[in-house]
């Protein structure tokens, strides 16, 4: 990613307009704190398997560790600050998370990035990413006999980042247009 394209990427998170209050240690990613990787693997491949397109080819899955991506850092840094600011004179779970998250923004440039692909799917788009990115112990397959159903298998790709930070990126098929869509 050069410059440019840098300076156009920016963080957004929705507005908590419900009032609800959570931890930042949700009982989902713990569940997945024991066997991180095995879990992720599963689940990732698992959450693929369930969109795969009509082709008729097989759903294929890659897993890259890359060290060379460098993906907002001045504007997380800021989202850690605002969190810092927010938990000021507070103790547990939370302020360590946060310190430590802080700590790694400051002392790596970049972090380590694991980058999950699947191909031969039918992408996220609609509620296949609403209920991924907003949905609690919800999920949403479009079709029966889904291998997922609980909506809690998410919860895996957080267990192994050291941020709780996962980005999702999709191409998917406009079957209104039948074009390619990012």
């Amino acid at each position: 990613m050069n410059d440019r394209e840098r300076d156009r990427f920016q963080w957004t998170f929705d507005a908590n307009e419900s009032g609800r209050i959570e931890g930042l240690l949700h009982p989902g990613i713990a569940f997945f704190r024991g066997h991180p990787f095995r879990s992720l693997a599963r689940e990732m491949i698992q959450n693929s398997l369930d969109a795969a397109d009509d082709s008729g080819r097989p759903v294929k899955v890659s897993f890259t560790l890359r060290d060379d991506i460098e993906f907002g850092g001045r504007q997380l840094r800021r989202t850690f600050d605002q969190c810092l600011d927010e938990l000021e004179g507070k103790e547990g779970d939370d302020i360590k998370f946060v310190n430590m998250g802080y700590s790694a923004l400051g002392h790596r440039k970049p972090l380590p990035c694991l980058i999950v692909a699947d191909y031969n799917t039918v992408g996220l788009a609609g509620p296949r990413l609403d209920y991924l990115v907003k949905g609690d112990a919800a999920s949403w397959k479009g079709k029966e006999g889904g291998l997922g159903n609980r909506g809690i298998g998410k919860a895996a790709a957080f267990a192994v980042s050291i941020l709780n930070t996962v980005l999702y990126s999709s191409q998917f098929m406009d079957h209104a247009t039948s074009r390619t869509r990012r």
